[in-house]
């Protein structure tokens, strides 16, 4: 029920615990849009950390 009333607040571009987007689907859309725009810059973040806490 909760995701029919935010499911329209969220932006294109999000793609953290929503249904039917994933880790692929926003590395699908990095690569599209690294191939189809000038980039000038990458931003690299470490969240190994993140990850040993997720069982």
């Amino acid at each position: 029920m909760l995701n029919a009333i935010y499911e329209e607040d969220f932006l294109g571009f999000s793609y953290g615990f929503r249904p039917q987007r994933g880790p692929h689907d926003a590395l699908d859309a990095l690569a599209v849009g690294i191939s189809g725009t000038k980039v000038n810059f990458i931003l690299d973040a470490d969240i190994r950390s993140f990850f040993e806490d997720v069982s």
